[in-house]
């Protein structure tokens, strides 16, 4: 992703790109999240560290089964082994987040569809943003099946090492 560039994976949900990874380091990106909305399933990334530091608003997390709200100013780090997801508690307030993250899920977000996300996922690199629940990883697999049936291929720009 070129700075500045914005992707919506999903209704109410922004990535705005900072610092892309795809040439060496980390991608940093801000996370909008709209009041209420949640993030996706409870799921690892296998690549590296995850830092998420909370710009504006709050965010509540789910890491290993246990709850943790952050407010602004705030930050956690979430390794390989941390089974998470994440919302935005608030009724009103935005939460905008600084995430530092690995470069294949800069690759895994990256993508033209939901459908070509879930496609990278299933056939591309999956460890890249994992379900650790079965049968959401089956969902995944099932669905990205279906869409490449359809015809849906992924951007796969550069090679994805797993």
């Amino acid at each position: 992703m070129r700075e500045g560039a914005v992707v919506t994976p999903s209704p109410g949900e922004k990535i705005t790109c900072i610092r892309s990874g795809q040439a060496g380091g980390p991608f940093i990106f801000e996370l909008e999240l709209a009041p209420g909305k949640g993030g996706p399933p409870t799921h690892t990334h296998d690549e590296g560290d995850e830092t998420i530091e909370v710009l504006a608003g709050r965010i509540t997390f789910v890491v290993n089964g246990r709850k943790r709200t952050l407010a602004a100013g705030e930050r956690v780090t979430l390794t390989p082994e941390d089974a998470h997801t994440f919302y935005n508690p608030s009724k009103t307030e935005t939460l905008r987040a600084k995430v530092i993250h690995g470069a294949r899920f800069e690759r895994a977000v990256d993508q033209p569809s939901l459908g070509a996300v879930l496609v990278y996922l299933a056939y591309v690199d999956p460890g890249a943003s994992r379900a650790t629940n079965p049968l959401m990883g089956a969902f995944v697999r099932v669905v990205a099946w279906f869409a490449r049936l359809a015809g849906t291929r992924p951007n796969v720009a550069g090679e994805v090492s797993t």
